[in-house]
């Protein structure tokens, strides 16, 4: 929906890594390498390399909560818990000459799977809610949520 999903795309591996390089001075420093060369000898060069689907499920056990499909989500750990901004980046329709003009069916409400702690939004046109433990993010297009999760 739109025509601004193609700069940031939702869904898909959150925020939490780096795109590097192989030739990256600091490659060394990282616990884990997703690979996404291509080149079938990468792994076999590097023990801590990872397919995205294994990073996939790497993630499910180092990140609070994940958000289901359809959003985009970037996390960023603080003391005693996380800050996580939660994007819908379809339903935009922009022209630099008009204002722009947001299409309701982009509209997506997911659920996000979380380990415990306390899930609360803090700021955003988002709407976050939660029922006996299970929490349902919904947002319209081009809408935003900042979520913080505390520590499990």
């Amino acid at each position: 929906y739109g025509n601004m999903g193609h700069v940031i795309k939702n869904g898909g591996l959150p925020g939490v890594c780096d795109i590097i390089y192989e030739d990256t001075p600091t490659l060394s420093r990282y616990d884990r390498l997703i690979d996404l060369t291509g080149d079938p000898g990468f792994a076999g060069r590097h023990a801590n390399a990872v397919t995205p689907e294994e990073a996939e499920s790497l993630l499910d056990g180092l990140l609070p909560f994940r958000v289901g499909g359809g959003l985009f989500a970037a996390y960023n750990r603080i003391p005693g818990g996380w800050l996580v901004l939660v994007m819908n980046n379809d339903g935009v329709l922009h022209d630099s000459f008009t204002p722009d003009v947001t299409i309701p069916e982009a509209s997506v409400t997911t659920p996000i799977s979380a380990k415990g702690g306390t899930l609360r939004r803090l700021a955003g046109p988002g709407e976050l809610r939660e029922d006996g433990g299970r929490y349902e993010l919904t947002l319209a297009g081009g809408d935003w949520a900042l979520l913080s999760a505390s520590e499990v």
